[in-house]
């Protein structure tokens, strides 16, 4: 049977951007499409947050040719899969309260990839991967004989061409999202929804990272996802349930949510109405100061 390799990669499934449809079935994508000119344009979610062979495995002289070069995005859609079908169990009732052991791991594991998984991710990793590649062929050469060293120059040469470094890092992308320490930390955390009232003016954006972190001490402490525009899941220490402050937090929580993506200088906002000043951002000066110049 004929294997069709898939193309659109998305980093942010489309189950999950559904949420943010309006009435007319799009969302609202906001790009600065030349210097301080910013348009707003609907889009349907098959149409965002994706990009042509992100997760591909290429041909490399270095590796074992890849049976399936798509692996790692097929492998991908099994974890957004289950996470649908988690998604729709909190939705149907907007509590966590009905979600079996495997489903909250399913999630874990949904969350998780949404750290590693975008382009801005995959591109730092690359850049690592391609300073360490060349680090150790630097430190081969430096203790290589006169007969030798070109050898490993001609090497050097071949590894830059190559797509051995890219492959890797895909290829390790699915044990650092499926890895059972992190997973069994995010599970030990407490899980809660927060739910905006419905005439509650503040709503909540996505941007190509939408999973807010907020770290103590180079650890993440806490993590926050927003899945519709007025449902916020964020996970936390069980300790910081008894903890004076804890109010004041979630407050930080939800109010900050927004701003941490912004401040990250996103090349895009998505949205599910029209984004204006909300009393806790003033997206005036968000797109002017913020949003990062589209290069599409």
């Amino acid at each position: 049977m004929h294997h069709e390799i898939k193309h659109n990669h998305h980093y942010i499934p489309e189950f999950h951007l559904n949420a943010w449809k309006n009435e007319t079935g799009s969302l609202l994508l906001y790009r600065k499409v030349w210097r301080d000119k910013v348009e707003s344009r609907g889009k349907q979610p098959a149409q965002v947050c994706y990009k042509n062979d992100l997760y591909i495995l290429k041909e490399d002289p270095f590796g074992s040719p890849p049976s399936r070069p798509d692996h790692v995005e097929n492998e991908l859609g099994i974890i957004d899969d289950n996470a649908a079908k988690v998604l729709s169990k909190i939705l149907s009732g907007s509590s966590l309260s009905a979600l079996s052991v495997n489903d909250k791991r399913d999630w874990a594991i949904y969350v998780n990839s949404l750290l590693h998984r975008s382009p801005e991710r995959l591109e730092e990793l690359d850049s690592v991967m391609r300073s360490t590649i060349t680090k150790t062929l630097d430190d081969i050469k430096a203790c290589a004989t006169e007969e030798t060293h070109k050898t490993w120059d001609e090497c050097g040469k071949i590894f830059a061409e190559s797509s051995y470094g890219i492959n890797h890092v895909r290829l390790m992308l699915l044990p650092t999202i499926k890895d059972n320490e992190s997973i069994d930390g995010l599970l030990d955390y407490e899980w809660n929804l927060l739910n905006l009232q419905g005439s509650f003016p503040f709503k909540f954006i996505l941007t190509e990272m939408p999973i807010v972190t907020f770290d103590k001490e180079n650890n993440i402490y806490m993590l926050a996802l927003a899945i519709t525009p007025s449902l916020l899941w964020f996970a936390f220490p069980r300790s910081l349930r008894d903890s004076k402050d804890f109010g004041e937090v979630i407050k930080l929580v939800v109010m900050a949510y927004n701003g941490v993506q912004l401040m990250r200088k996103p090349g895009f906002i998505i949205s599910s109405a029209m984004l204006t000043n909300d009393g806790l951002h003033n997206y005036d000066k968000v797109f002017k100061e913020f949003l990062r110049p589209s290069i599409s």
